[in-house]
């Protein structure tokens, strides 16, 4: 076993005994629990003779009384992960105001522990991922108000009861991924005014209610990748007035509408894999500033490329594996990403020259003809006048 190579103190090498004989643990020097929590094996860090990070992971450890950090003044950091039979004591948390990181990752809650934080708490960074807990309830987070980041991911919560982050005011980012949530309702998320970061991947959602991110005037990216949903409501991103990055790969979204209209902050929308079938005009409209579109892997199979003529910053369409068709496709605008090597090779030598002086401003379209061994030599003359070289 390696040590750690930075000496505690005299006064921090006897608090933290104590701090192990307070946990049932072993606390003479070469035994297994000490030498684990200050080996580098585990994350406890010490600087200056201080534990400032104090890892007490996979201890199989079943009870946390109050106070029991009372002489580790100066542990910012707390890792108690994966002890599955851990009870937490009324309290147990309030004496240490220096406290801003706590992990709970694997450790059975059944249901959040709120009664562990009894008086006003100044963590700033609270996981309790891949614990049981199935649903949020209202007020569980009142004496937390100082979070800024909170993981609740593979919880199995499939209910968010509304006004269960009340008080969460300073709240930038919230992982809700890898649940059992099936649908989002409105006032869920009230009460969060900071929040600029909400993940909700790969859960089980359907359904979403017209004002199901209310309340959140400063969020930023919106991760909805890997459920179930089919329809949306035209204003539902609008009550989004930053949003600038939205996800929902992986759904069952068949119609666009205008569901992404009038975003003005909205810079990137990934829709890859999905049942979108047609992009209309009206889609993008109002949304000036979006500069990647992905539309990869749809079923779409005609696009009114006026959809595009506002979008003055785009910079990537990516619209492969759709089943466009025809000279449809040698219209996309030169930011389109798709794959013309299945059109050059029905084509003949003449077809492609005459469809390159038609459509030598879709710079895609160009570059891989040029990779073609069907290329004339009348092709490659014209391209030459426009500053182009063949690969062959």
């Amino acid at each position: 076993m390696q040590f750690s190579n930075i000496d505690l103190d005299n006064n921090e090498e006897k608090n933290f005994r104590q701090l192990l004989d307070i946990l049932d643990l072993d606390y003479r020097q070469d035994s297994k629990y000490y030498d684990w929590i200050l080996s580098f094996k585990s994350k406890t860090k010490i600087v200056n003779g201080r534990i400032i990070t104090l890892d007490l992971s996979w201890l199989e450890l079943h009870n946390i009384p109050e106070n029991f950090l009372k002489g580790l003044k100066s542990v910012t950091s707390l890792r108690l992960d994966s002890n599955p039979n851990i009870k937490l004591e009324k309290g147990c948390f309030d004496t240490n105001p220096q406290l801003e990181k706590l992990s709970l990752r694997f450790c059975s809650l059944t249901e959040f522990p709120k009664h562990a934080f009894t008086s006003v708490s100044n963590i700033q960074d609270l996981d309790i991922s891949n614990n049981p807990i199935h649903v949020m309830t209202e007020n569980s987070f009142l004496k937390l108000s100082n979070i800024k980041s909170l993981d609740i991911s593979g919880t199995k919560v499939s209910e968010l009861q509304p006004y269960c982050f009340e008080g969460l005011g300073y709240l930038t980012t919230l992982s809700l991924k890898d649940n059992d949530l099936k649908s989002i309702h409105g006032d869920s998320f009230q009460g969060l005014i900071s929040l600029e970061i909400l993940d909700l991947r790969n859960n089980d959602i359907y359904q979403l209610s017209k004002d199901a991110f209310s309340g959140l005037p400063k969020l930023v990216e919106l991760r909805l990748d890997n459920n179930d949903i089919s329809m949306l409501e035209n204003t539902i991103f609008t009550q989004l007035p930053r949003i600038e990055c939205i996800s929902l790969v992986n759904n069952k979204i068949t119609s666009l509408s205008r569901v992404f209209s009038n975003l003005n902050f909205l810079t990137r929308l990934d829709l890859d894999t999905n049942l979108i079938d047609k992009i209309r005009q009206f889609n993008f409209s109002s949304s000036p500033r979006l500069k990647h579109i992905l539309l990869q892997s749809n079923l779409i199979k005609d696009i009114e490329l006026s959809a595009f003529d506002d979008l003055l910053d785009l910079e990537l369409i990516n619209i492969q594996n759709n089943p466009l068709e025809g000279e449809q496709v040698l219209q996309l605008p030169s930011q389109a990403l798709f794959n013309y090597h299945p059109l050059i090779e029905t084509l003949t030598p003449d077809e492609i020259y005459k469809y390159v002086v038609r459509y030598h401003k879709n710079t895609r379209f160009v570059d891989q003809v040029l990779l073609s061994k069907k290329i004339s030599d009348k092709t490659i003359a014209f391209l030459r006048l426009l500053g182009y070289e063949s690969k062959y």
